[in-house]
C-alpha cells in the first residue's frame, strides 16, 4: 500500500500497512486536524488488512504531544482499532507527555498490558514484536 501523508504547521501523520500491522508515524504536535486525517486514513488503511487480527505501530519518537482535542479523538481512535480487531499495539515514544497519553489511551480501553512491556527505542524492533505476537495468536 502507498504510504498516506497529511502535514500542517503543528506536526505531521504517515500511514502504511505492512503485511498486518498498520504504522503510523507522529511527528511534532499531534492537533485535530491531524487526528481527524489520521482517522480517515486508517478506514482506507484497514480494508487493506487481509486478517480479522492485525495489529498496530505506533512510530512517534519525533512526536510532542497531542493537544487536549486531538487526545479525545484518540482515545475514540484506540477503542475504534480495537474493535476492529487490532490485538496488540507497540510505540516508539521519547516525549514524557506523549507516554503518558498512551498509557491513559490504553487503560481508557481497558489494556492491562503495562506500557513498558510495548515501549521500544527502534522501529523495527517493534514491528518485529508485534508480528512475532500475531505469528501466535490464538482468538479466545
Amino acid at each position: 500500500m502507498s504510504e498516506l501523508f497529511y502535514k500542517n504547521q503543528f506536526g505531521s501523520v504517515s500511514l502504511t500497512i505492512e503485511d498486518n500491522i498498520m504504522v503510523a508515524q507522529f511527528k511534532g504536535a499531534i492537533s485535530s486536524g491531524i487526528v481527524s486525517y489520521f482517522i480517515k486514513a486508517s478506514e482506507v488503511a484497514l480494508t487493506k488488512i487481509k486478517t480479522p487480527h492485525w495489529g498496530y505501530v505506533s512510530y512517534s519518537e519525533q512526536a510532542d504531544a497531542a493537544t487536549p482535542d486531538a487526545l479525545k479523538e484518540l482515545f475514540i481512535v484506540g477503542q475504534n482499532f480495537h474493535n476492529a480487531g487490532c490485538v496488540k499495539s507497540a510505540y516508539v515514544l521519547k516525549s514524557a507527555i506523549a507516554i503518558s497519553q498512551v498509557k491513559k489511551l490504553r487503560d481508557s480501553i481497558n489494556v492491562t498490558e503495562p506500557l513498558s512491556d510495548v515501549l521500544f527505542d527502534e522501529l523495527k524492533d517493534a514491528k518485529q514484536f508485534v508480528s512475532e505476537y500475531l505469528k501466535s495468536y490464538q482468538p479466545n
